[in-house]
């Protein structure tokens, strides 16, 4: 979708101080209210309005002032690797006690288990 012209930036200017004047006065949440009202409206009327799935993201750090790595490399390192370790675990475990793929179960395993009861 192309950006739309500014046909009346007079009027574009009124809304946005009028914006600006609700949010210092009001809030947030005023403001969220009455644009969802505008949008239901204008949905009613029959105006198709332009939507995004994703949200314009700005960062609010200039890159000279944001540290170059916060975190502890070697404890990431361990948890990334115990997040990958975790299911390939799961998924051995699974193989090996399961008889559907042709692996033994240890129910029916021919080696005697220990019951701890004497016999």
């Amino acid at each position: 979708m192309a950006p739309m012209r500014d046909d009346d930036p007079i009027e574009t200017r009124e809304w946005r101080r009028a914006l600006n004047s609700m949010l210092a006065s009001k809030g947030s949440e005023r403001i969220q209210f009455l644009l969802e009202e505008l949008s239901d409206e204008a949905t009613r009327q029959g105006t198709s309005l332009p939507h995004s799935a994703t949200m314009p993201c700005l960062n609010t750090i200039r890159l000279d002032r944001e540290e170059r790595h916060p975190g502890d490399c070697a404890i990431e390192r361990s948890v990334r690797s115990f997040i990958r370790w975790n299911p390939l675990a799961t998924v051995l475990r699974a193989d090996k006690t399961s008889s559907e793929w042709g692996a033994t179960s240890p129910r029916f395993s021919s080696r005697p288990r220990f019951t701890g009861a004497s016999r």
